[in-house]
């Protein structure tokens, strides 16, 4: 059998080492050197009473000896953590602790070098097994818990527009209309995230927009379409033949019309949907167009005027510069938000809940920019654009990961 116990509630199961151990000792630069000094140490009256160990031993599946063992082990970590100064609820580090039959095992994740330290010195000290959970990983395993939240959110959270975990401390973020806020929520926030805290049981934060985010649909890659913006050329294989055209957003039509700049001027020609991924997790589409009309790897990026070449699909990480282009906004860069964006708005996945797989960027955009191209670096294809706040401060994208299947870019 295995457990997963908060700290807190491992040192009430295990409250059984008040260790000797002074503060002059913990302030030396070997802090970590002694912590566990054995039971022999341990007064009497917090060795556990019978009854204690025996339920513990029961529920691990050990001896009583063996539990009394365990539960010392257990509370010395807990102790160590507080003269360190870690507890539960710490900003800067989680951790806790997994037991079965075979042992006990400290697991932690921070980005704080100094709150990694301690946990190491204290597993040194103790002999416990100490796993540190990488950034992303934790990253993954909160956005899913909330992610079985979703539609309870969205029922009580007026003007929830879509969430994500914020990579650096681990909350919860809600991205709420600002009209939807209460002139308490507005001071504080604080209601609205008490109720996604009890929700969730994950740390909160309410993000107030200035408009709602929707799909914006009105055709770039660089050039434009009839009703969108073209992202990148491609093609599409079917049967072992070759289609030549352009990838854009699957909410934009199967009907579209391209052009051959960034402008939707002059005559239009007639684009032939071929194939899309339009679910929980993307929305792509790919269009073929009459031979001839694409012309290399090349799309229009920073230049209205000159197209340029791209290079492979890559991915871009939270924090991270990416720049887009838009039938109507043209060429604008931004900060990467987050790579695990959940939009709740309507409609957002074709009647399905989205899955925290998009990427949200601290970029505006306007009406018509939809399927047009995101690139990092030098003009690596990470995206396409997917929708964006009225207010124009944020935009979202789909993953050029997610590209339909039989299609390929370039």
């Amino acid at each position: 059998m295995n457990e997963t116990r908060p700290l807190v509630a491992a040192f009430v199961v295990g409250l059984v080492c008040a260790i000797p151990w002074s503060q002059a000792q913990a302030d030396d630069d070997t802090r970590g050197a002694s912590v566990l000094e054995g039971d022999a140490n341990m007064p009497n009256e917090v060795q556990g009473d019978a009854s204690m160990v025996a339920a513990y031993a029961e529920a691990i599946g050990l001896t009583n000896d063996a539990a009394q063992l365990r539960m010392s082990t257990e509370g010395a970590i807990v102790q160590s953590l507080a003269l360190f100064g870690i507890a539960d609820d710490s900003s800067v580090i989680d951790v806790w602790l997994e037991t079965d039959v075979n042992a006990v095992v400290l697991y932690a994740r921070s980005v704080d070098p100094a709150s990694v330290q301690a946990v190491k010195d204290i597993a040194r000290s103790t002999g416990i097994e100490l796993r540190l959970i990488e950034q992303d990983a934790f990253v993954q395993r909160r956005s899913a818990v909330a992610g079985k939240y979703t539609d309870e959110l969205s029922l009580t959270i007026p003007g929830l527009q879509g969430f994500f975990i914020d990579p650096a401390t681990g909350d919860l973020v809600l991205d709420v209309v600002d009209g939807q806020l209460s002139a308490t929520d507005v001071r504080r926030q604080s209601p609205m995230e008490s109720t996604a805290a009890r929700i969730t049981n994950l740390p909160a934060h309410i993000n107030s927009l200035a408009g709602t985010f929707h799909d914006t649909a009105t055709v770039n890659g660089g050039v434009a379409l009839s009703n969108c913006t073209a992202a990148f050329p491609g093609s599409y294989n079917l049967a072992g033949r070759d289609y030549r055209g352009f990838f854009t957003a699957a909410h934009c039509g199967t009907q579209l019309s391209y052009f051959y700049g960034v402008a939707a001027s002059g005559a239009g020609r007639s684009a032939a949907y071929r194939a899309m991924t339009y679910n929980a997790n993307a929305d792509i589409a790919f269009h073929s167009v009459t031979g001839g009309d694409i012309g290399g790897s090349r799309f229009y990026g920073s230049s209205a005027s000159v197209t340029t070449g791209m290079g492979p699909g890559a991915s871009a990480a939270p924090g991270a510069t990416v720049c887009k282009r838009g039938r109507d906004s043209g060429y604008s860069c931004g900060k990467v938000e987050s790579t695990m964006y959940r939009p709740t708005y309507p409609d957002a996945c074709k009647g399905l809940a989205c899955n925290a797989s998009f990427v949200k960027v601290l970029v505006g955009g306007t009406s018509g920019d939809s399927g047009g191209p995101v690139w990092t670096g030098v003009n690596l294809p990470v995206g396409i654009i997917k929708g964006g706040d009225d207010s124009g401060s944020a935009t979202i994208y789909s993953k050029i990961g997610f590209i339909p299947g039989n299609t390929s870019l370039g």
